[in-house]
């Protein structure tokens, strides 16, 4: 039945398009609807199935075909897309850690028209994404659902927008002291491990500071400018729990 559902939905999706390689729109409303400050309503996700016709839609598609900045949109939004579809699909889970025993991102869930084979969320990312693009703000745009990731955006990427999003991306991750600060006592920047971990796409471990201190607040980038020197760099915990919306409050 959903399935049908599905199809029905990217019908109308593909009469809506038009002539546009790609439509986000309903993907845009969805996320308006459901993501709240990163947190995600994925109880309201299992039963709405603008979500599943989306990635349809997508499916559908030839990625190949498009503008280098509509392809990474589109690739964008397909990661995050896959992820929440994995999520709703799992839900109610402490963490993507829980699904598929603890490799999530290795079951194939995606096939768009020109593949073979379904892709995983690790080909997704590290296979089409990091070796077509030498983007690495990426990395603050692609969500794992986790309380540590950068935060999902409540609305969809969109290639002609996609830079400024991207530059508020880096703002918003980087300027949120639970994630990322910077410690002028001892001269020290605490960082995501998501640093460490894609620190190549960065310029190498030597180059993140630098990499870093344009989207630093201001003080910050003043103190680390007075100091005279590249501060030091250390990368603190992540936390994997989902980045669910708290339950709503009984009513009296």
């Amino acid at each position: 039945m959903k399935r049908f559902l599905y199809l029905g939905l990217f019908a109308l999706l593909t009469v809506l398009v038009g002539a546009n390689p790609v439509d986000h729109s309903a993907y845009d409303a969805l996320l308006h609807e459901r993501v709240s400050l990163g947190r995600v309503d994925y109880v309201a996700l299992q039963t709405d199935a603008r979500l599943g016709a989306y990635l349809a839609h997508l499916a559908a598609l030839d990625p190949a075909t498009f503008s280098e900045p509509e392809r990474l949109t589109y690739w964008i939004n397909a990661y995050n897309a896959v992820t929440l579809k994995l999520m709703a699909d799992s839900w109610p889970v402490k963490s993507i850690k829980d699904i598929n025993g603890g490799k999530p991102w290795d079951r194939p869930l995606f096939q768009p028209v020109g593949f073979e084979k379904a892709l995983t969320l690790n080909q997704i990312e590290n296979d089409i994404i990091r070796k077509q693009f030498t983007e690495p703000r990426i990395h603050f745009a692609l969500v794992c659902a986790a309380v540590s990731c950068p935060m999902l955006r409540s609305e969809a990427y969109v290639a002609e927008r996609l830079s400024a999003q991207l530059v508020g991306q880096a703002n918003s991750f980087l300027r949120d002291p639970t994630l990322n600060r910077y410690d002028g006592t001892t001269h020290t920047l605490h960082l995501s491990p998501l640093f460490q971990w894609y620190a190549v796409d960065f310029g190498g471990p030597e180059a993140l500071a630098k990499y870093v201190q344009p989207f630093l607040p201001m003080a910050d980038r003043a103190s680390i400018a007075l100091a005279g020197r590249a501060p030091a760099v250390v990368f603190g915990d992540y936390d994997w729990a989902a980045n669910a919306a708290p339950p709503p409050e009984p009513k009296s």
